[in-house]
């Protein structure tokens, strides 16, 4: 019966040293990680300020009537670029790039310059 207590005696303390050392690996880990949060709420300060920036620049930039009719130029311009690109393959690029603004006479005639 002795030989029982001892062995569950250092079966315990055994127990409890492990559960000790992977309590003070947790909490190692814990503070490492802190520490990287630390460093890294920094950052997200600076890049919080420069979407505020960005986000007061779009603002004015939606308020003005201009800025749309702008955006939409240059959206009918790329798509006119792009059918050039995509009619390439089989004329030539003076031929493919007149097929067309053949093609978007109507939206090239809303672009106000």
């Amino acid at each position: 019966m002795d030989i029982l207590k001892t062995l569950y005696i250092t079966v315990y303390l055994l127990l409890i040293a492990v559960i000790v050392y992977f309590l003070v690996r947790l909490f190692a880990a814990i503070r490492k990680l802190m520490k990287e949060i630390g460093t890294a709420s920094k950052g997200i300060g600076h890049i919080s300020e420069n979407m505020t920036a960005v986000n007061e620049k779009l603002g004015t930039i939606r308020q003005s009537s201009d800025a749309w009719e702008f955006f939409m130029a240059w959206i009918i311009i790329f798509k006119i670029i792009k059918e050039t690109l995509k009619n390439n393959k089989d004329d030539n690029l003076g031929r493919s790039f007149r097929k067309a603004l053949i093609h978007n006479t109507r939206k090239l005639s809303s672009i106000k310059l």
